[in-house]
């Protein structure tokens, strides 16, 4: 078995990380369109509801739409 030395082991462990932060970044990036379009959907469906007050708009809405459509369908 062979023997590894500090400097070794620590640029495969930072490489690995380099590695793997480059493949979650793109894999955002491809999903960012998507996730860009859902949100501004949301809030274009929250604002037209709320619209007389906009200070009833809360966060926690935005991700509590799919609950909305189901109810309603």
């Amino acid at each position: 078995m062979p023997q590894f030395d500090f400097s070794t082991l620590s640029v495969v462990l930072f490489s690995s990380l380099v590695s793997a932060a480059v493949y979650y970044a793109f894999i955002s990036l491809r999903l960012l369109p998507e996730i860009i379009t859902v949100l501004k959907f949301r809030t274009k469906k929250l604002f037209k509801e709320n619209s007389s007050s906009l200070n009833s708009v809360f966060l926690p809405n935005l991700f509590s739409y799919d609950i909305i459509v189901k109810r309603k369908s």
